[in-house]
């Protein structure tokens, strides 16, 4: 009889051990899970349009859009506070601070100012995003500062005409899309006289550049719009 209550209490034993090993191993593989998902998750995504927006020294620029996407699940009822953190001589604001989750995604406006004495180079922002009671996360962008920026928009070249020193790059980038009902507002840049090249047709955002390396007046216009679209480099020595 001693024999049988030892057998039953041994493997009473062993069943509450492999039990409680279970317990134990499945608690702690879920918990390191559920760790790893949440630091490797993004709280959201940033798409900017343009990819890497074009600026140069003195513009103020607001062409550039972001999405965000609330790639978390976040509550719709939460906010969620946007800062941003750009280096000295290039200014980058949001067209929201703060925004809300229930729209999802959502887009705003960036616009940039780049100083007169900023040097020409590649830049990086930084972008904060913090919903109420959640640790936030930070997403950067760049941002090319180019010597001299020419936007395409509303059927013309802003500036139509500008001084550049010899060696100078210049670049365009078209804005219009969609003019009137067939027009989809592709431009393009043909030189008449002074240099030789042309751009390719640049659709909304495409962007295109010259390397202006000797003296004298360029004439330019757009042979998709020939009459009404047309512009001049003057080229120092």
């Amino acid at each position: 009889m001693s024999k049988v209550v030892a057998v039953v209490a041994l493997v009473a034993v062993v069943s509450v051990a492999g039990a409680a090993l279970y317990l134990t191993s499945s608690y702690s593989c879920c918990q390191s899970t559920t760790s790893t998902t949440t630091k490797s998750s993004p709280l959201y995504t940033l798409t900017v349009s343009p990819t890497v927006p074009l600026i140069s020294p003195g513009q103020t620029q607001n062409y550039t859009t972001v999405e965000v996407n609330n790639a978390f699940g976040f509550s719709p009822t939460q906010n969620m506070t946007m800062k941003v953190f750009s280096p000295a001589g290039l200014t980058v604001t949001l067209e929201n601070a703060t925004i809300s989750l229930a729209n999802d995604p959502q887009s705003m406006s960036i616009t940039m100012k780049a100083a007169s004495s900023l040097a020409p180079g590649n830049y990086t922002v930084t972008i904060e995003g913090t919903p109420v009671g959640v640790k936030g996360n930070n997403q950067t962008l760049d941002v090319e500062v180019v010597p001299m920026l020419v936007t395409i928009q509303d059927l013309a070249f802003h500036p139509q005409n500008l001084t550049v020193a010899a060696g100078t790059r210049v670049y365009w980038i078209n804005l219009d899309y969609q003019i009137g009902c067939c027009d989809p507002g592709n431009h393009n840049v043909v030189f008449l006289s002074g240099a030789t090249g042309n751009s390719p047709t640049l659709k909304r955002l495409d962007s295109w550049s010259y390397l202006f390396s000797s003296p004298g007046v360029v004439e330019y216009y757009c042979s998709i719009h020939p009459l009404i679209m047309k512009g001049q480099v003057t080229v120092t020595g």
